[in-house]
């Protein structure tokens, strides 16, 4: 996916694409939005869902060195793995 490009994308487009293409790798709730992170092409995006509009605000790439990387993990169980 060129980022570029997405990028110059409006937020109507860009959900579509998100939506109609990418996965859904995990959720959290932070600061009145439901952030979902979605793997696109080989690219991790955020998307930004407003819990009290229901509507998506901003969709955009994920920074793996930003804080919320840890609360993405958190419901990820690897115990199994282990046994």
């Amino acid at each position: 996916m060129n980022l570029k490009y997405f990028n110059l994308l409006d937020l109507s487009a860009r959900s579509f694409l998100v939506y109609k293409f990418g996965e859904l790798v995990s959720f959290i709730y932070h600061y009145g939005f439901r952030i979902h992170l979605v793997a696109l092409n080989g690219v991790y995006l955020e998307v930004y869902k407003n819990l009290f509009s229901g509507e998506i605000e901003k969709i955009e790439v994920f920074n793996h060195e930003n804080e919320r990387l840890q609360l993405y993990a958190e419901p990820v169980c690897i115990k199994s793995l282990f046994q």
